[in-house]
């Protein structure tokens, strides 16, 4: 039994179109897959790069608090946020381009 959309003719394209579509879509995947192995290998170095900067430290380890800061610190009081000609800042006039 012959449908309806069965007798229209379907244009294909010349065989060297053909030919030339298949391997642009062959590159498009050959990059597709190369891109899955570039991220897998991140991954992989991600992990890696953790593990080497976290596995040295014992699990029993505790965290000391140092005693006295480091001389290239400063305390500072925490800065309470005010408005300068329309912006907020940290607490320190700065130069505006305006002025």
């Amino acid at each position: 039994m012959t449908t309806v959309l069965a007798t229209f003719p379907i244009p294909l394209p010349p065989l060297p179109e053909q030919r030339r579509i298949a391997a642009i879509l062959d590159h498009a995947d050959a990059l597709r897959a190369k891109r899955r192995q570039v991220l897998a290998h991140l991954d992989s170095l991600t992990r890696s790069i953790f593990h080497e900067m976290f596995a040295s430290i014992p699990a029993d380890s505790t965290v000391v608090e140092p005693t006295t800061l480091n001389p290239h610190w400063a305390v500072r009081e925490p800065a309470t946020p005010q408005r300068v000609r329309g912006r907020w800042d940290r607490g320190t006039r700065t130069r505006q381009c305006c002025e």
